[in-house]
């Protein structure tokens, strides 16, 4: 065992015990070496083998300390092995110093970095003096080298030559090589050559490429099925069956490993690299590798190598040194200029001019004359990155199009000219934007063309200087000049018909990268585009993808996220390539795949600092293909990809480690960019190598003026002309509020939501974009709804007041700044600022018009109506609608409007966010969509209820609000499709492809009437488009703890890609709203207590958060106080109040002069309302006369239409009934008759249904117009609007008897619903109005004599109770002249400790609150009886341990008992022992099966030894959300519906003593520390 090596652990103490532990010593290395020399035949030995442990002592000590250096016993026995081989083969007759002088060298001078090597030798020369050891040529092998790097136009470099032989010489004694370096050092070149130069040499030579971090341990090795014992190989055991089938060629089959070392798959190779040479799989099957196969590694470095895996391989260490960018340009000369030597030659010599220099410049901050500090680079690129992306732009701007065809001339002007535009994108892609004005300088100053002209544009051979940069110009080949990037923009039209998120406004910076992006598609390089959130990297390529030819590109957008892993990105690329050949694959035939990558940095960084998803792109790009993971694990080409990929600007740099050395990166980044971690993860160099590399920069303020402004001046076109004046200054006072949430307003961990971006400006315009000019034609009403939208995208997210304030100081300062909105400053910032379009939400057909909405009252009005109508259609919802829910809900509401629009709602449990979320989504017509936990529910579970989404949404075109609370999210894979679904609007790989293509096959058609071509893809991205359009997600989350911060910094979409939404905790008048509610609706509460106790359940809740943190900062541990607990309480005081009764005289008499005083109040004011009911009376009787009037005039109307029934026969109406498909007008006539007789269902089947009664045509006559309801009112209003415009009586010809006889009959039977609505409509108010004054005045009449009643019995009661008094009073005063007589000495002190001592009951006493005398909690709610029994089951009698215990009982929720010493747990066991207590635990795997029979039969269940986690599917049985369907009570659980038995009990159960509990326990139990 070597248990302290990395990837291994100590074996259990119960495993140790079994064995007898023997400890190994640390060998004699010397005495080993001896006597291994001896054996071999060295008579030196003992000399010999001193030197060889000196020289490894003072090598381990002086040389460099380096993840790849061994200097163990298995490194100085392959010494020893290499020197017994030279002896026995070619070094027969030389000495022994010699021999062992050569092994020492070649074994150990192959893995030294450049700086070690000449310390290394000498060491070796003090130890061997005078010793000349000349090396071994390998003329053939030497030949075979030279021969296949010139094929390949390789640069011959000696030391590049030199390695490719040590790795060969390395190879002769070892069969597990590992290569290292830093990338660009070449490895992958020196690898290739070898083997090539073998396979020349007749020796074939096949390399097996993987790179095992690419997949799992287990798609490496192999699975084996626990229940069947089934085998599956894996990728390298497949490949190692391969290599080692016996063969009768000359034949060497080496596997690659392209990839990190780490102690997760290494480890398990250590048997094959030793002398053993056996793979040993995990169904125990053990595979020899044969003397024709070796193992190659190809690494950066061995850092999380272990020293068995380092001393068990031969190392070749590649330093980039050796090689450096020179070759790489001459190569790239020789393979594209050889036939056209002019323009090489020039190409070279500005080569020599520029490259070294600006190098030089770069990492050395040197010049000829100057030195100065390095430049910082975005991401650090190294010498041969940048030149080999010199040559990419060169490639593709000037050979491609230019020097291809021999007969095409140009001059060497023209060549400069481009060869400058291209070094300015290489060399200056990754620098910051303060070295890139530097680098411009310096660039200048090298070349020795002239400027151009001031003011005009300058030709091919010139410098421009329209702009002050280079960088700000583009040249142009059409027209050799220069010309400044504004002057190519593409003019922006407003397309009203547009979804927001596909306006695009051309700037400099996207019409820059959609340059550099079409340049290097030309040439199939893949792109790298690194910037900042809100740089529109995502938008710009998402334009550019859109505008290519259909016909030749396919495109495929993958959003990373921390979850995303290399079998996501491979089933994603799976399902858009199809088969070709053997072995290859690609997209359909005649076109490209487009890979766009966006957000490629955001994989989480596993422990040994790789990132799985990146690693299997590597391996594709490098090998343009990847293994087949699940069937036959071949290797499959993929051909015909471009690919484009984004990231944010990185932190710290992955395996910089590497690199140090060769420019010291680290020094590129900021003490700020250090710090960095999570999302903004940097990539590996070695997969950032293989693309061209573009850092953008934030947008210039004047680039941000122009893309706002032109969308919204396109806006308010049709404005009046004073708000289309006001848009540019709108807009500059917009980007300073913006600029100064940036200073202000930072992140920091406790908020690192305050990540402002341009997406955040973009949802500003979108938001203003709803303005009509009918509504908004002035400046005040046009800068109103600005700030309103300032405030929901700033203020909204901010969870302090201090930071409301500090944003209202730069709003208002803006505003002051701004001379057109100054003088409107007290009618902007006037509150409340609501706007919104529901105002007629309710009235069909009525247009919805964005509007402001002035007042609370107003917008409750609104939505209490709205309310009644949800009630009326789902679950009845008692909400109480204070002033900050009705902003929170016309927030939601206003999200729910836009396009692609999301919302992030944070708050603590039970502040309404769901509740909220379901009411805003009916007002916006919408429907819902929530999950619903079910046993073993699981990423699997939650694919299929995506599914049933997207159907939803894309193919039945529901438009759909998505909720997802954070409860619910048992997996944190979970929100790696949201992330997706936010970012791009649908999950990759959600839907398989028999599922994918049956969604096109269906929705084909309706994609082709709305102009999509036929194609697969471009119907699948038409599905997609009308899902983002149809559905909108609300995330609720809860910010306690570090989950929320930790999931926003993973799933950057969370944040970029909603609006977010923070309830702080309730205000003041919410606390007295809700309380005011359910107490005045208490009928036993009497009114004069009212007030009071609403205002000390306010302030006993606003105590209890000072108390929270009281407790935190004291005891560090955590405690909340939700809105659901103030909910909670309120409902339980109610529950438990009993009026309370007192004997006193005292208090009696006050009783009854408070009550004699109010019922004489309550007399006057029935005096006067009688009085006001008299004069009413008059009116009654005008409007009486008035509706009687209207009546008769109606009247004989309907007795026309019902004397018009008696026509008919029972057989008419037989006949019609008995039609099948009758015409529209009779349908919509038996529609209107459904209605009129108070049908709900509105079908023709219940009109024939409604016909079957005998007595219907007697309903007809006898139905009551005045039983109307609004509602059906208007329907009928709807379906008779309808019927007029079918039937036009005066002009209706019917040619068929039959047909005419039918409609006839219907339009008699229409005739009296129509007449009997119309009598309603015009009757109904008034006589509503005379009912509504008749039952008031009788209402006051019936009040007086109730009143006049009572105050006589009480006179009676009044008269009994004085003389009681007088009683009382007389022995009361006798009584205490007896004490005071007796005590006289104490009363000083009485009165003075009275005065600084007023218990709670006292003040709750003086606050007017009833309160029981004398107070004990076991009074109010158990008894003596109670508490004996209590204690018979072990419960200490300790007063707080009684109050426990009889909380823990009486309490409204289930208890939650913090048990350390489980005594509670022993108190609950005795108690419910005769109930038949059930005892589960959250990891049982049928505890659901066992809670659902105690909710049906009625028998307790006690959870014991929960943790932290409480499994969210019993989240309706801890919240007791019960329902009623006015049979039985019932719970639902997972998605059944369980009848709940009254007597159901649960108690839950933890002995950890410092839990750290969440809201979720505060809210939703009532926790007890026993």
């Amino acid at each position: 065992m070597n248990p302290g090596y990395e990837g291994r652990t100590e074996l259990p103490e119960s495993v140790k015990i079994l064995f007898r532990p023997t400890v190994c010593i640390v060998p004699d290395n010397q005495y080993i070496c001896e006597i291994k020399l001896f054996a071999n035949g060295f008579m030196n030995a003992k000399v010999l083998a001193k030197k060889i442990i000196t020289l490894y002592r003072n090598a381990m000590k002086l040389l460099s300390k380096q993840y790849h250096y061994d200097w163990s016993l298995r490194g100085i026995k392959a010494v020893l092995t290499m020197a017994e081989q030279l002896r026995r083969t070619i070094m027969k007759d030389a000495s022994e110093e010699v021999i062992l002088l050569r092994a020492l060298r070649d074994m150990n001078l192959t893995k030294f970095v450049y700086d070690d090597i000449n310390l290394f030798l000498g060491l070796i020369n003090d130890l061997f003096p005078n010793v000349d050891c000349p090396r071994i040529y390998y003329d053939n092998f030497n030949r075979a080298i030279e021969d296949v790097l010139n094929e390949k136009n390789y640069i011959l470099v000696p030391e590049q030559i030199e390695k490719i032989i040590q790795l060969y010489e390395t190879m002769m004694t070892r069969h597990s090589t590992m290569i290292v370096g830093p990338t660009s050092g070449g490895k992958t070149v020196i690898l290739n050559t070898m083997a090539d130069a073998q396979t020349k040499l007749g020796n074939k030579t096949l390399l097996y490429v993987l790179n095992p971090k690419a997949m799992t341990v287990i798609e490496l090795y192999g699975f084996l099925d626990p229940l069947t014992r089934e085998w599956t190989d894996g990728v390298l055991s497949n490949i190692y069956r391969t290599i080692n089938k016996l063969t009768i060629k000359m034949e060497r089959r080496y596997i690659v490993y392209d990839g990190d070392i780490d102690a997760l798959w290494i480890e398990n190779m250590n048997s094959v690299m030793d002398d053993n040479k056996l793979l040993t799989l995990a169904n125990g099957e053990r595979i020899r590798l044969q003397n024709h196969c070796a193992m190659l590694f190809e690494v950066g470095d061995l850092q999380y190598a272990s020293p068995a895996t380092v001393s068990r391989c031969g190392m070749v260490y590649v330093d980039p040194e050796n090689l450096g960018p020179h070759p790489i340009w001459k190569r790239w000369l020789k393979m594209n200029l050889a036939d056209r030597p002019s323009e090489q030659e020039y190409l070279d010599d500005l080569y020599s001019r520029y490259i070294k220099n600006i190098l030089n410049f770069i990492y050395e901050g040197k010049t000829e004359t100057s030195q100065r500090s390095r430049m910082k680079m975005i991401i650090p690129l190294t010498q041969v990155n940048i030149v080999v992306q010199l040559t990419k732009l060169l490639e593709s701007l000037l050979i491609r199009p230019f020097l291809n065809d021999r007969k095409t001339q140009i001059t060497h002007e023209f060549i400069h000219s481009i060869y400058i535009e291209c070094m300015i994108w290489s060399f200056g892609s990754c620098l910051k934007q303060n070295d890139r004005v530097i680098l411009d300088g310096y660039i200048k100053y090298l070349c020795p063309m002239p400027t151009g002209l001031s003011g005009i544009k300058a030709k091919v051979g010139e410098i421009p200087i329209e702009k002050p940069l280079l960088f700000d110009h583009i040249f142009q080949t059409e027209s050799n000049q220069w010309m400044k990037w504004n002057d190519i923009i593409e003019p922006y039209e407003h397309d009203r018909t547009k979804r927001f998120s596909e306006l695009l406004v051309s700037t400099v910076d996207t019409v820059r990268l959609k340059w550099l992006i079409a340049s290097m598609i030309a040439i199939h390089q893949p792109i790298l585009i690194v910037g900042d959130t809100g740089t529109s990297k995502t938008a710009t390529i998402r334009s550019y993808i859109r505008k290519l030819n259909p016909e030749r590109y396919v495109s495929l957008i993958l959003n990373f996220s921390s979850r995303t892993k290399a079998i996501d990105v491979q089933r994603s690329i799976e399902v858009q390539v199809e088969k070709r050949a053997k072995d290859i694959w690609g997209p359909p035939p005649g076109t490209r795949l487009v890979l766009f990558l966006d957000d490629v940095s955001m994989p989480h960084i596993d422990t040994y600092g790789t990132q799985q998803s990146t690693a299997l792109l590597k391996l594709f790009i490098e090998k343009r293909g990847i293994y087949e993971r699940f069937d036959a694990r071949v290797w499959k080409f993929i051909s015909d990809t471009e690919i484009i990929a984004t990231m944010g600007t990185p932190g710290i740099l992955v395996g910089i480690r590497s690199q140090l050395r060769v420019s010291d990166f680290w020094e590129f980044f900021t003490e700020r960019e250090k710090q960095i971690g999570g999302g903004r993860n940097p990539m590996d160099p070695r997969f950032v190598s293989h693309f061209s590399v573009f850092y953008v920069s934030l947008p210039s303020h004047e680039t941000l003026f122009r893309i706002f402004s032109t969308i919204l001046q396109g806006h308010v076109a049709l404005f009046p002309y004073e708000v289309r004046e006001l848009i540019p200054s709108l807009i500059a006072t917009t980007l300073r509020i913006y600029e100064g949430v940036l200073k202000y307003l930072a992140p920091t961990p406790t908020k690192f939501h305050y990540v402002f971006s341009l997406r955040d400006l973009s949802r500003l315009v979108q938001g203003l974009i709803q303005t009509t000019p009918e509504r908004f034609d002035t400046v005040s009403k046009f800068s109103r709804v600005w700030v309103h939208e300032c405030i929901r995208i700033f203020s909204d997210r901010l969870n302090d007041q201090k930071d409301q304030e500090i944003f209202n100081n730069i709003l208002q300062t803006a505003i002051e700044k701004n001379f057109l909105l100054k003088n409107h400053m007290d009618y902007l910032m006037r509150t409340p600022i609501l706007f919104g379009d529901f105002r007629n939400v309710l009235q069909e057909g009525e247009a919805k018009i964005y509007e402001d909405l002035q007042d609370y009252q107003a917008v409750k009005a609104v939505f209490e109506e709205i309310i009644i109508e949800y009630n009326e259609q789902h679950d009845k919802l008692e909400i109480v609608l204070f002033n900050d829910a009705l902003e929170h809900l016309i927030r939601i509401y206003r999200v729910l409007k836009l396009d692609c629009g999301h919302m992030l709602l944070i708050g603590s449990g039970g502040s309404g966010k769901q509740l909220l979320s379901r009411i805003a989504a009916f007002t916006a017509d919408c429907h819902l969509f929530e999950i619903q936990l079910t046993r073993n529910y699981s990423e699997t579970s939650f694919r299929e209820d995506l599914k049933i989404l997207y159907i939803q949404v894309g193919l039945r075109n529901i438009k759909t609000v998505f909720i997802l609370s954070d409860d619910v999210i048992v997996e944190e894979g979970f929100l790696e499709y949201i992330n997706n679904m936010l970012s791009s609007g649908m999950a990759p790989t959600l839907f398989t492809e028999e599922e994918r293509d049956g969604i096109i096959s269906e929705i084909r058609e309706e994609a082709t009437q709305n102009g999509r071509l036929l194609s697969k893809e471009n119907v699948w991205d038409y599905f997609i488009k009308k899902c983002t359009t149809n559905f909108h997600i609300i995330l609720c989350m809860n910010p306690i703890g570090e989950t929320l911060r930790n999931r926003a910094r993973n799933f950057p979409a969370l944040i970029n890609n909603t609006t977010i939404d923070w309830f702080m905790k309730w205000p003041q008048q919410a606390l007295y709203a809700v309380a005011e509610y359910f107490v005045s609706r208490f009928k036993f509460m009497s009114d004069q207590y009212t007030n009071d106790i609403v205002e000390h359940m306010a302030m006993v809740h606003e105590s209890t958060h000072f108390y929270c943190d009281m407790f935190t900062e004291k005891m560090h541990r955590s405690a909340y106080v939700t809105p659901k607990n103030y909910l909670d309480f309120i409902h339980t005081y109610l529950s438990l109040y009993k009026p309370i009764k007192t004997k006193k005289c005292d208090e009696l008499l006050q009783e009854i002069t408070l009550l004699t005083s109010k019922q004489a109040e309550r007399k006057n004011k029935a005096l006067e309302k009688k009085q006001t009911v008299d004069e009413q009376l008059i009116i009654i009787e005008k409007e009486k006369g008035e509706a009687e009037e209207i009546l008769e005039r109606s009247m004989p109307i309907l007795l026309e239409a019902q004397e018009g029934l008696n026509s008919l026969k029972p057989g008419d109406i037989t006949e019609m009934r008995s039609f099948a498909n009758p015409t529209e007008i009779i349908q919509l006539i038996g529609f209107c008759i459904l209605v009129y007789l108070g049908h709900t269902e509105i079908t023709w089947k219940n009109v024939r249904a409604v016909m079957i009664d005998i007595d219907f045509i007697n309903k007809l006559k006898n139905r009551d117009p005045d039983m109307f309801t609004i509602r059906q009112a208007n329907l009928l209003k709807s379906f008779l609007k309808r019927l007029e415009d079918k039937l036009d009586v005066n002009h209706l010809i019917i040619t068929d008897t039959i047909k005419q006889k039918h409609e006839e009959m219907c339009i008699k039977m229409g005739s009296v619903s129509k007449a009997g609505a119309d009598r309603y409509r015009e009757t109904k108010p008034k006589k509503d109005r005379v009912a509504a004054i008749l039952r008031d005045y009788e209402t006051n009449v019936n009040e007086l004599q109730r009143l006049e009643t009572s105050i006589e019995k009480l006179t009676i009661t009044l008269e009994q109770s004085k003389q009681r008094f007088d009683t009382a009073m007389e022995d009361k005063m006798k009584l205490q002249q007896k004490l005071m007589t007796g005590f006289r000495s104490e009363t000083i002190r009485w009165r003075q400790e009275l005065n600084n001592m007023k218990n709670p009951e006292n003040q709750l006493l003086e606050k007017n609150i009833p309160l029981s005398q004398p107070y004990r909690v076991q009074n109010l709610l158990s008894s003596d009886v109670e508490i004996s029994e209590y204690q018979s089951y072990r419960l200490p009698s300790d007063e707080f341990s009684v109050q426990n215990e009889i909380l823990t009982i009486q309490a409204s929720r289930f208890p939650y008992c913090i048990d350390p010493q489980m005594q509670g747990l022993r108190w609950i066991k005795a108690m419910e022992s005769k109930s038949n207590l059930k005892i589960l635990s959250m990891r049982d795997r049928d505890f659901l099966k066992h809670i659902e029979l105690a909710i049906k039969y009625g028998y307790p269940v006690l959870f014991k030894d929960n943790d932290e986690y409480i499994n969210p599917i019993i989240l309706n049985i801890l919240s007791k959300n019960i329902q009623d369907n006015q049979k039985n009570l019932f719970i639902k659980l997972r998605d059944k519906e369980i009848d709940l038995d009254p007597n159901f009990r649960m108690y839950l159960t933890s002995r950890v003593p410092n839990s750290k509990l969440s809201t979720f326990h505060f809210s939703r139990s009532i926790l007890r520390t026993v």
